[in-house]
């Protein structure tokens, strides 16, 4: 279970043991535990603890242990895969950091952080990067800031 204010009005819950087969538009936060197979956009941030089978668009993106992805997903401000957490998609961000295994191309308009143990199993487009010693990539890598000097945001948000 996830550690959530669940008196929040802004909070849409699909608990465990759901499933949802369509596409989910929410106005506020999206706390999933159960299974979703469709596209979701939240206007705020979108916490897996369960699955989700489709692409994905929201402020913000935690996906937690046990937690599983299939599909894009673009997050606004920041995404974080957390160890035990699983992502299979192209991800694109502000700010990602990825603790745990996920396949896809990673574009990301700040910093792509890949914690210890963490795999990214795909090519990496990033303004900054931090790599623990212990985790890796298996992709090109491109650093837009050292190619192309300081001031690349433009470039990368085109992107996004």
């Amino acid at each position: 279970m996830v550690d959530i204010d669940f008196n929040n009005p802004n909070l849409t819950y699909i608990p465990a043991h759901t499933k949802v087969g369509a596409d989910i538009h929410v106005a506020g936060d999206l706390l999933v535990e159960g299974e979703v197979t469709g596209s979701v956009e939240a206007a705020g941030f979108c916490i897996v603890a369960g699955s989700l089978d489709g692409p994905l668009q929201a402020l913000g993106v935690k996906i937690m242990p046990g937690g599983r992805v299939r599909g894009d997903v673009v997050a606004q401000q920041m995404l974080v895969v957390y160890p035990g957490g699983r992502l299979d998609g192209d991800v694109r961000g502000r700010q990602v950091d990825i603790r745990s295994r996920m396949t896809g191309s990673v574009t990301v308009q700040g910093r792509l952080t890949v914690g210890a143990g963490a795999l990214v199993q795909g090519d990496v487009v990033a303004a900054a990067l931090t790599v623990d010693p212990t985790g890796g990539i298996t992709g090109n890598v491109q650093l837009l800031a050292r190619l192309h000097g300081p001031d690349t945001t433009d470039e990368i948000t085109d992107a996004i």
